[in-house]
């Protein structure tokens, strides 16, 4: 969901490329039967929601994301609306839940439980219908192109177009850089953007080591941490 809707805002700065290692519908947000929680309802406010956030939190939010999220919320979801997001209503009005550590009935839903399907299926379809975007499925994104600290690209896998080298300019690439790449087998499940980020060397949230027991390795440290979840793309060879 965060990366179709990066590509249409980028969409209008140029030329896009998604890349999705299965069918860019085959994700998690498809099958999230959750609600959205947004302020849009003339009783309810900022400030209730970012304290119910908190709250619910434990410490563990971060205030200045919270406080974004939930601010940028109303407008976000104005704005799937606006692409044909279609949300459950009665009367032609929103219909809004109360749940979990909400103090207030800020919940919305598009056919109960289909929240995301509904919200995955729109931004998919305005990411078809807009020229300035490329996808690239069943293609794994396996390393950042960079050049004194910008990054110009990206190197991809594809099992039948093989390595793909897609940036900026077809001029940096040097002749020879593809046979610097071999793959074999990659894993579905292998989760690149946090990988790609560590590798690259660019700094990750504080709190993302906090919660690396949730990847099924006994990482605790960065590097450690780096370290198993590229090992959930061991079928691929050391380049």
């Amino acid at each position: 969901m965060a990366g179709l809707n990066a590509a249409i805002q980028a969409a209008s700065h140029g030329s896009v490329l998604v890349v999705t290692k299965d069918r860019i519908d085959e994700n998690n947000t498809t099958y999230a039967q959750g609600g959205i929680a947004v302020v849009l309802s003339e009783k309810d406010a900022l400030i209730k929601h970012i304290n119910d956030t908190l709250d619910a939190g434990q410490e563990l939010c971060d205030k200045a994301t919270v406080k974004t999220i939930v601010s940028e919320g109303p407008k976000r979801v104005r704005e799937m609306i606006g692409w044909g997001a279609a949300f459950d209503r009665q009367n032609n009005h929103l219909i809004f839940t109360q749940e979990g550590g909400h103090s207030f009935p800020r919940i919305i839903r598009a056919r109960g439980d289909s929240t995301g399907k509904e919200v995955e299926h729109t931004l998919v379809r305005v990411v078809k219908e807009n020229k300035n975007i490329k996808v690239f499925e069943h293609t794994f994104a396996i390393d950042l192109i960079t050049r004194d600290g910008v990054c110009h690209g990206a190197v991809t896998w594809h099992a039948k177009k093989g390595i793909v080298l897609s940036g900026q300019s077809k001029q940096f690439w040097r002749q020879g850089d593809a046979d610097r790449y071999t793959v074999k087998r990659p894993t579905r499940t292998w989760p690149p953007g946090m990988d790609l980020q560590w590798h690259t060397g660019l700094a990750l949230p504080s709190r993302i080591w906090s919660l690396c027991s949730f990847i099924p390795q006994h990482s605790i440290s960065q590097e450690q941490c780096g370290f198993s979840l590229r090992k959930r793309y061991e079928e691929r060879e050391e380049y």
